[in-house]
């Protein structure tokens, strides 16, 4: 999978979602994604990651501090945008945010 070659278009960024194996979730992992997806209708699109592939960013839910899940199996250009608590929900969607921006001015 590669991201955003479509002929020369510009499409919405390609935003990888790899959520941990939830063996002990201190949160709602899956409405903490609803939430941040909500916020990028048309701006990005967010596929559920698959092992050797491509995205422009990764949006990871670690459901608790333990924090296991190899990420090395996936390829971003962008990196890594992590969430680990509920209170990390809105910093995520500013990360996300800041991309957008950066990407839009390059």
């Amino acid at each position: 999978m590669t991201c955003n070659e479509d002929a020369g278009r510009t499409s919405p960024l390609l935003c990888g979602v790899k959520f941990c194996g939830g063996c002990n979730p201190h949160y709602s992992r899956g409405e903490a994604f609803r939430l941040i997806k909500s916020g990028f209708e048309g701006e990005m699109t967010f596929v559920f990651a698959e092992e050797g592939g491509t995205y422009d960013l990764l949006l990871y839910f670690a459901g608790c501090t333990s924090r296991c899940t190899d990420l090395s199996l996936f390829e971003t250009i962008g990196g890594v945008v992590g969430v680990h608590d509920e209170d990390g929900i809105a910093g995520a969607a500013d990360k996300l945010r800041e991309h957008l921006r950066r990407k839009a001015e390059s």
